[in-house]
């Protein structure tokens, strides 16, 4: 969801240059609050965690913000455009909401909204329990770029 949504900011700043501000937290929201998002369905008022990327780039107007989750729609490269379609999959999966706001020439802003727990999610076939002596779990990463699999490797290998 963030390579896609910063990818858009990028895209919008004129010769890829300009600020993309990258923000997290929760908000409270209430019925009003969530009237004023994209997909909605019945969403229940309470807090959501959100992740806000904006943007000082072109911005779009009210009919290109109406076409904005749409599959293929794109105002700048031909065969692109699945982008925001992802976003919107992932964000429906999780039963949450997007908040998109932007003017011509002021930029954009979008907020996706996802459901906000006090508690970590568990997940039924995986165990807390700790290990015997020597066993031991693993992680499976799959990346084409050998950079990133270095960077995840270090990290986990760093994190035990």
């Amino acid at each position: 969801m963030l390579l896609n949504l910063v990818s858009n900011a990028y895209e919008a700043l004129p010769m890829g240059r300009g600020p993309i501000t990258i923000s997290t937290g929760v908000v409270q929201a209430d019925a009003e609050y969530l009237a004023r998002t994209y997909f909605r369905e019945e969403l229940p008022e309470g807090p959501y965690s959100y992740l806000e990327v904006a943007d000082k780039g072109s911005g779009m107007d009210e009919a290109t913000l109406a076409r904005l989750f749409d599959p293929f729609f794109n105002t700048r490269f031909t065969g692109r455009g699945l982008g925001m379609a992802a976003v919107l999959g992932t964000v429906r999966g999780h039963k949450g909401a997007v908040r998109a706001r932007s003017q011509p020439g002021e930029g954009t802003c979008v907020r996706v909204l996802l459901p906000w727990m006090d508690h970590p999610a568990v997940h039924p076939g995986l165990s807390s329990r700790p290990l015997a002596d020597g066993q031991r779990r693993g992680i499976l990463v799959a990346d084409d770029d050998p950079t990133v699999l270095d960077v995840v490797r270090t990290a986990l290998e760093g994190a035990g």
